[in-house]
């Protein structure tokens, strides 16, 4: 069976900012997957911890959202005096 051709690497790898050097390329594609793994809160997957929390957790919630705050600030956060 012949090697099929390296897939060509993209534009950006020739722009000055791009932080590599040397030889690149592209890999393989793998074949898909018979069935992806289980996530989370389904049959199989682990527990699904948003949903397991309770309400007070979340800083608003309703029938089909829970909004939480982030996990720590953001670079653009700013606090307030």
């Amino acid at each position: 069976m012949a090697t099929p051709d390296p897939l060509p690497l993209p534009d950006f790898v020739s722009w000055p900012i791009f932080p590599f050097v040397g030889d690149l390329q592209v890999r393989e594609v793998q074949p898909r997957r018979a069935e992806d793994h289980p996530r989370d809160g389904e049959p199989g997957g682990s527990p699904c911890r948003a949903c397991a929390a309770p309400d007070a957790e979340y800083l608003w919630v309703d029938d089909r959202w829970r909004v939480t705050p982030p996990l720590r600030p953001s670079a653009g956060s700013v606090a307030c005096t």
